[in-house]
C-alpha cells in the first residue's frame, strides 16, 4: 500500500466537501432571495409622483384641462394605480381640483397598525402666488411577481 497517496486523497476529499458546502449555501441563498418576501416601494412611488406634481404646478401653475399634458403624466395610470388629491385654498375656502381613488384612505394607516394593504401616502402644502396648494398622493401598487 502507498500511504502517501492515501493522504493526498483525504486532503482532496476535505476540499471537495468544503466546495460542496459553499455551493449548497449559495444555492439556498439564491432560493431564499427569489422566493422570499416581495419588496414594498409604495412610499417611494408616492413620494416620487408627489415631487413631480409639485414641481409641475410650481412651474406651470394648475390648469385643469391640460394638467396631465403639461406635467407629462398619463391620466389612466394615475386613475388606476394611485390615490390623488390636489386642492387649492383661497381666502380660507378649499377647492378640490383633482380627486381620484379616495385619498382619505391614507389616514387609516396611522390609526390602525395592521392596515398594511392600504396606500402609503405622501403630502405637501406649498404657496404659489399667494395661493396655498395641498397635494396628497398615495400608492397602493404592490410588487407583483410573475413566475414562468
Amino acid at each position: 500500500m502507498n500511504r502517501k497517496a492515501d493522504l493526498g486523497d483525504n486532503i482532496v476529499s476535505v476540499y471537495f466537501i468544503f466546495l460542496l458546502f459553499i455551493v449548497a449555501v449559495a444555492a439556498a441563498g439564491m432560493i431564499i432571495m427569489f422566493f422570499g418576501a416581495g419588496y414594498d416601494g409604495r412610499a417611494m412611488e408616492s413620494d416620487i409622483l408627489l415631487r413631480k406634481i409639485v414641481a409641475c404646478i410650481k412651474q406651470n401653475g394648475f390648469e385643469e384641462t391640460s394638467f396631465y399634458k403639461l406635467c407629462s403624466l398619463n391620466k389612466d395610470v394615475i386613475v388606476d394605480r394611485f390615490a390623488l388629491r390636489i386642492s387649492r385654498i383661497e381666502n380660507g375656502e378649499e377647492k378640490i381640483l383633482q380627486n381620484y381613488n379616495n385619498p382619505t384612505l391614507c389616514g387609516i394607516r396611522a390609526v390602525v397598525s395592521k392596515a398594511s394593504n392600504y396606500p402609503k401616502c405622501s403630502s405637501k402644502e406649498f404657496d404659489l402666488n399667494g395661493i396655498k396648494y395641498v397635494v396628497v398622493v398615495g400608492s397602493s401598487e404592490r410588487a407583483r411577481r410573475i413566475f414562468t
